[in-house]
């Protein structure tokens, strides 16, 4: 993603969280090679796809995982917890 290429992913795990199905990459589901070879083909034969895909996977990671995102979320967390009194 942060290459500015779309993914091909299974659905497992941190994926889903990470991934816009159809919109910065593809997840299939575990096993599915016929499912992963169609979004592939699909993804080789319209560059224009994978093109777009790609500017909105990069802008994804610098919108939610870049050093000063996660930074920003932790500082958000830590205030969180304060204000509760935890």
């Amino acid at each position: 993603m942060a290459m500015q290429m779309p993914v091909v992913s299974t659905a497992v795990g941190g994926a889903p969280i990470m991934i816009d199905h159809g919109i910065s990459g593809y997840l299939v589901e575990y096993g599915d090679v016929q499912g992963t070879a169609d979004v592939l083909r699909a993804l080789f034969n319209d560059r224009s796809l994978g093109a777009e895909m790609g500017r909105t996977a990069r802008e994804r990671v610098e919108q939610s995982f870049s050093a000063e995102s996660m930074v920003r979320q932790m500082e958000d967390m830590y205030e969180a917890l304060i204000a509760k009194g935890a």
